[in-house]
C-alpha cells in the first residue's frame, strides 16, 4: 500500500465517543455528536464551541434544515426533533465549559414521534424516514410545514420486506456490524435550474444515468429520487411525491452489495463530465455505477473495488474516496481507467490502489471543503474525542523550488510536527494491538495444552482412572451443625499436578444432579456451583465447601459432576472487548456467543454410605441399636419407602424415617475367595476378612472413627433422619451350590429401624460391590462348578416372585389404585428378595 503525507491539525478536544459519531456542516459551522444525547455547534472560524444542546436520548443522526435555519436530530427510540439554530446559539454563551451554556430542547421540539425510525433525509420540502418494523423496512414521507418546528404531516408510506437475520450471503458477518440505513437525495441535472442548496444532502446525476438507474425519464419527473442503502446490502430507490396523498410506485431494489452499506455518494468519474453513483460496503466493497456508450447505446456499467475493511466512515471529493478503517485513513481514486467499458460487474484496474494518509482513529468525516489554496480539507473526529482538520499534501509536479514566506514556513513546521505526533500515536496503537494479539495467542496455547492433558479423562465414565490425572478433583462429605440442625456438606479439592498455571478465565464448575425424579419441582433440583480461578500454580490446591442439604431433606443417590470451563472471552481484556463491540468487527461474535471450552474432571455418585454417622464397632452381633419404633403399619411403610406419596398424602403420621415395625433386615452373600481378590489391593486391612470388608464399606462415611478402631465385624450407625442402622459381617458355609463341596462366603447383614433407611443402605452396598467387581471378575481364576439343582431352585423362586409382581401390577392397572392386597404382595416380595439373596461368585 502506498503512503502519502498530510497535514493534521487538532481544533478541539471533546469527550470520547460512546456510540456512533456524527459530523455535518451547518453553514460554516459544524454540528457534532459523539453518540450521546449532547449536540455541539462548533465554529470553524473562532475555533470555539458556540452551543451545547441536550436531547432526551442519544442522537444517532443529524441533518441541517434546507434553509440552514435549524437542524433535525434523530434520537434513539424517540423520533425526530427540530431545533432552530438561533435558539441553539442563544442556549450557550460560554463555549469551553461543558456545563455552562448547555440546555435541553423544548418539550414541543419533537416533529415526528416514530420510535422505529433509523435514518432520514430532508430535500425539496419532503422529509423521508426509514425504519424496521414488523419485519419490513418502512419508508415514510412527511410534508415539511412552513414552520419547521410544527408537527410534520405524513403523506405516504412505502415498505419492502426485510431479509431474515443471518440469511443470505452476508449472514453471520452482518450480525457483527451494526449499521443503520443510509439515505440520500438525487436530482437529474436537467431537473434543476440551479445548484441544490448548500449543505443539503442533495446530489445531481447525469440525465442518462438517472433514467437508466431509476427507469424514469428525468425530463418528465423534475422531483428528486431518494436512494437508500440497507444493512442487508440492498440498494433501493423511491420517488418523491408530486402531490400529497399520491400513491406512487413501490420501492425498487436497484442492486445488492451483499454486505452492509455504510456510504452513498456521487463521484465525477468516467470521462470527467458524467456523475457516477458510489456505494461503499462495511467490509470493504466499493461499487461505482456509470452510464457508458456501447455499440451506439448508453448502458449501465458497474465497477467494483475491494479494499481492506471494516469501513467506518467515508466521504467523496471529486474523484477521490476518503474512507477510514479506524486503524488508518485512506484515499482511493475513482478516476478514469484504461479498461474497456462493459456492462455488469468488472474488477478495477490494479493501478488504482488505496493510498494511506497515516491518520488513525477517525470515526466520522464531514463533507470535504476546499481551502483558499485549492487544497482539499477534511473535518474529522477521532476515537479519542478530538476534532481534526486534515489536509492531504499532493505533489505539485514541475517547476523549481520556490521560496516560502515566514508564515508558510511556520505552518509547514506545525504540519510536520502534527504528522510526527500522529505517526507516533499510530505506532502506539499498533504496538498495543500486537501486544493484545500476543497475549491472546499465549493464553490460547496454554488452554490447548491443558485440553491435551485432560483428553484421556474425557470419555465420560465414572470412577478413577488407572493413573492419577495431572489435574484431579476429589471430594469428601462432612456433617456440620448450625442452630441445632445438622447439614451435609461437600468438601471439594481441585489439585493441579500439571506444569501449567490455571490462570484467570478458568472456572471450576460443580453440578449436583439427583438420580431420580423428586417429589416436587424445587426439591433437590439440579444445582450448579461456579468458582472462578484467579491463579492455581502447579502443585497447589483449591478447596471449596458446598452445602448439600439438611439431614431431613436428603435424597439419595446424588451424582456430583465436576468440570473445568474456560471462557474464550478471557483471552482479551475488558477494554479490548468493549472496543470490539464498539467497532463491530467479526470478533464481536466471540463476545456475543457462548464461546466456552468445557473439560470434564470427575463424576461421583453419593449414596447412603456417604452420609452415615458412625457410632463405632460393637463387641457382638446379638443386640440391636436402640430407638426402634413399632407403632406403624408395615404396608404404609413399604409404600412410603417406594415414594408413592400420592396414595398416602392424606394420612398423618410420623416422619418417613420413623415408620416401621422393625428391625428390618437385608442380606448379601459374597464368595470369600472373590472378596479376598477384590480387597487385595486395598489399604484397609483388618484382623479378619469380615472386618476388612466393613472397614472398606464405611471408609467414605463423614467423620468416621479411625480405621484401626474398626476391628469388629459389627458397626452401628445413624442415618440423617436419626434412625439406627447396623452392618454385620460373618463367614458362613453355603451348601448345595458347588459340585466341589461347600463354599465359604461372607454374609453381610443390614438391619435398620426404618424401611426407608434400609432400602437406601442396601442399594449403596450393592452399588459398591458392583463397582468393585468390575475390575476383578476377569482375574479370579477358575469359577466353582455350580450344581444345576441349585440354579434351578433359584430360577424357580425368581419366577414365582415375578408372577406375584405381575399380579400386583395387573390389580393396579385396573384403575383401583394400590389396594391393600397389592401392597401386601409387593411387601412380601420385597422382604424375600432382601432376606434370601443369591450368592455373588
Amino acid at each position: 500500500m502506498e503512503g502519502s503525507r498530510c497535514s493534521v491539525r487538532s481544533l478541539a478536544a471533546l469527550d470520547r465517543p460512546i456510540g456512533s459519531a456524527t459530523l455535518v456542516w451547518a453553514g460554516t459551522d459544524l454540528l457534532l455528536s459523539n453518540g450521546s444525547n449532547l449536540v455541539l455547534l462548533h465554529s470553524t472560524e473562532g475555533q470555539t464551541v458556540k452551543a451545547i444542546h441536550t436531547f432526551p436520548s442519544p442522537v444517532v443522526c443529524l441533518v441541517p434544515s434546507p434553509n440552514q435555519q435549524g437542524m433535525y436530530a434523530l434520537c434513539e427510540h424517540d423520533g425526530i426533533h427540530f431545533v432552530p439554530l438561533p435558539q441553539l446559539l442563544r442556549s450557550s454563551s460560554v463555549p469551553s465549559s461543558e456545563d455552562s451554556g448547555s440546555g435541553s430542547v423544548a418539550t414541543n421540539s419533537q416533529v415526528i414521534a416514530d420510535p422505529a425510525v433509523s435514518s432520514f433525509v430532508v430535500a425539496d420540502g419532503v422529509l423521508v424516514t426509514v425504519g424496521l418494523a414488523d419485519g419490513r423496512w418502512r419508508f415514510s414521507l412527511y410534508e415539511i410545514p412552513e414552520a419547521s418546528a410544527a408537527q410534520h404531516r405524513k403523506v405516504a408510506d412505502r415498505h419492502i420486506f426485510a431479509t431474515p437475520a443471518g440469511g443470505g450471503a452476508i449472514g453471520a458477518r452482518s450480525q457483527s456490524v451494526a449499521q443503520r440505513p443510509v439515505l440520500f437525495c438525487v436530482y437529474a441535472r436537467c431537473s434543476l435550474t440551479s445548484q441544490p442548496p448548500e449543505g443539503s444532502d442533495c446530489h445531481m446525476l447525469d440525465p442518462a444515468l438517472f433514467s437508466l438507474l431509476f427507469g424514469v425519464d428525468s425530463s418528465l419527473i423534475p422531483l428528486p429520487m431518494f436512494v437508500c442503502g440497507l444493512p442487508d446490502g440492498r440498494l433501493c430507490s423511491l420517488p418523491a411525491l408530486q402531490q400529497p396523498g399520491d400513491v406512487g410506485p413501490a420501492v425498487k431494489v436497484l442492486h445488492s452489495l451483499e454486505e452492509p452499506i455504510v456510504f452513498l455518494g456521487i463521484s465525477m468519474a468516467g470521462d470527467g463530465s458524467s456523475g457516477g453513483l458510489v456505494v461503499v460496503g462495511g467490509f470493504g466493497k466499493v461499487l461505482l455505477v456509470l452510464a457508458e456508450q456501447k455499440e451506439g447505446c448508453t448502458v449501465l456499467a458497474f465497477r467494483e473495488w475491494g479494499v481492506a475493511g471494516p469501513v467506518v466512515t467515508a466521504c467523496l471529493s471529486g474523484t477521490r474516496l476518503y474512507y477510514s478503517t479506524r486503524s488508518d485513513l485512506l484515499v482511493l481514486s475513482l478516476g478514469n481507467t484504461e479498461q474497456k467499458p462493459t456492462t455488469g460487474l468488472e474488477p478495477a484496474s490494479s493501478s488504482q490502489n488505496p493510498v494511506s494518509l497515516n491518520v488513525c482513529g477517525v470515526t466520522a468525516l464531514a463533507k470535504p471543503t476546499t481551502a483558499s489554496t485549492g487544497a482539499v480539507q477534511l473535518m474529522a473526529t477521532s476515537d479519542r474525542g478530538r476534532l481534526l482538520q486534515i489536509t492531504p499534501l499532493g505533489g505539485s509536479g514541475g517547476g523549481g523550488p520556490s521560496r516560502l514566506s515566514p508564515s508558510q514556513v511556520g505552518q509547514k513546521m506545525k504540519d510536520l510536527l502534527a504528522g510526527i505526533g500522529n505517526v507516533a500515536e499510530r505506532a502506539s496503537l499498533l504496538k498495543s494491538s500486537i501486544q493484545v494479539r500476543n497475549t491472546a495467542l499465549k493464553k490460547l496455547n496454554q488452554v490447548f495444552n491443558i485440553c491435551c492433558l485432560l483428553l484421556p479423562s474425557q470419555n465420560g465414565r465414572e470412577g478413577h482412572l488407572d493413573c492419577k490425572p495431572p489435574i484431579s478433583f476429589h471430594l469428601t462429605t462432612k456433617w456440620v451443625s448450625l442452630l441445632r440442625e445438622e447439614s451435609l456438606t461437600l468438601s471439594c479439592v481441585l489439585e493441579n499436578s500439571s506444569s501449567y498455571v490455571l490462570e484467570c478465565g478458568w472456572t471450576l464448575c460443580i453440578q449436583v444432579v439427583p438420580s431420580y425424579s423428586s417429589l416436587t419441582s424445587e426439591d433437590m433440583a439440579t444445582k450448579t456451583y461456579s468458582f472462578p480461578l484467579e491463579e492455581l500454580a502447579p502443585g497447589k490446591t483449591l478447596k471449596v465447601t458446598l452445602p448439600l442439604a439438611a439431614g431431613n431433606e436428603l435424597r439419595f443417590p446424588v451424582k456430583v459432576c465436576s468440570s473445568l470451563i474456560y471462557s474464550l472471552q478471557s483471552m482479551l481484556g475488558r477494554s479490548e472487548l468493549e472496543c470490539l463491540l464498539l467497532r463491530g468487527t467479526p470478533w464481536s461474535r466471540l463476545v456475543s456467543d457462548s464461546g466456552l471450552v468445557s473439560l470434564a474432571l470427575d463424576a461421583v455418585t453419593l449414596d447412603w454410605l456417604h452420609c452415615l454417622h458412625i457410632d463405632g464397632p460393637v463387641a457382638n452381633a446379638d443386640g440391636f441399636c436402640s430407638g426402634v419404633s413399632s407403632s406403624a403399619d408395615p404396608i404404609q411403610t413399604f409404600l412410603r419407602a417406594r415414594r408413592w406419596e400420592q396414595w398416602s398424602c392424606g394420612r398423618s403420621g410420623p416422619s418417613p424415617g420413623s415408620w416401621g415395625v422393625g428391625p428390618f433386615t437385608a442380606t448379601l452373600r459374597v464368595s470369600s475367595a472373590l472378596l479376598r481378590a477384590m480387597l487385595a489391593g486395598s489399604t484397609l486391612g483388618g484382623p479378619s476378612l469380615c472386618a476388612s470388608l466393613l472397614a472398606w464399606l464405611v471408609s467414605s462415611c463423614p467423620g468416621n472413627r479411625s480405621r484401626a478402631d474398626l476391628s469388629s465385624p459389627v458397626v452401628c450407625a445413624r442415618c440423617p433422619q436419626g434412625d439406627r442402622l447396623k452392618l454385620m459381617a460373618k463367614e458362613v458355609t453355603v451348601e448345595e451350590v458347588s459340585s466341589d463341596g461347600p463354599l465359604l462366603a461372607v454374609e453381610v447383614q443390614l438391619e435398620s429401624s426404618s424401611l426407608v433407611s434400609l432400602c437406601g443402605l442396601h442399594h449403596a452396598v450393592l452399588h459398591r460391590l458392583q463397582a468393585l467387581l468390575g475390575g476383578v471378575t476377569k482375574a479370579t481364576g477358575d469359577l466353582a462348578q455350580l450344581q444345576g439343582r441349585s440354579l434351578r431352585g433359584a430360577l424357580e423362586r425368581a419366577e414365582a416372585l415375578l408372577r406375584e409382581i405381575w399380579e400386583a401390577r395387573d390389580l393396579v392397572s385396573l384403575g383401583a389404585g394400590v389396594t391393600r392386597r397389592a401392597a401386601d404382595t409387593l411387601l412380601r416380595v420385597y422382604t424375600q428378595l432382601r432376606t434370601q439373596p443369591l450368592l455373588i461368585l
